[in-house]
C-alpha cells in the first residue's frame, strides 16, 4: 500500500474508531456489519494469495503490515463463529401479525 493511503486508512479508523479505540475493529469484516461472512473468508484468503489487492478489505490486515497470515484468517474464522466477539448473532425482531377471523357463511 502507498505511503498516502495507508495513512488515509487510518486516518478513517481513526475518525469512525469509537472513543475506546480500535478495539471495535472484527478482522475480517469487510462491510462494518459486525458479521463476518463466508464471502468475506473467501476474499481474505485470495488477499493473501495474491489474487485480490488488499485494498478490497483492509479489515484482515489486523497488524497494518500490508499483508493478510494466516494468524490473520484464523482470527477472522474465529469471528465467523464468534460474531465479531458478541457472542451470538443478531435476534431478528417478529413482526406481529393478525390472528384469523371466523366467519359465519350463510346457508
Amino acid at each position: 500500500m502507498k505511503g498516502w493511503a495507508r495513512a488515509a486508512y487510518v486516518a478513517v479508523l481513526l475518525a469512525t474508531a469509537p472513543a475506546t479505540g480500535l478495539a471495535h475493529r472484527c478482522v475480517g469484516d469487510c462491510d462494518f456489519s459486525d458479521t463476518v461472512t463466508i464471502s468475506e473468508m473467501i476474499n481474505g484468503v485470495r488477499i493473501s494469495l495474491g489474487e485480490v489487492e488488499l485494498e478490497t478489505c483492509y479489515q484482515f490486515d489486523a497488524d497494518l503490515d500490508d499483508r493478510v497470515s494466516i494468524n490473520e484468517l484464523l482470527v477472522a474464522v474465529n469471528n465467523v463463529f464468534s460474531f465479531c466477539g458478541h457472542g451470538s448473532p443478531p435476534t431478528p425482531t417478529s413482526t406481529p401479525t393478525s390472528s384469523p377471523t371466523a366467519t359465519r357463511t350463510p346457508l
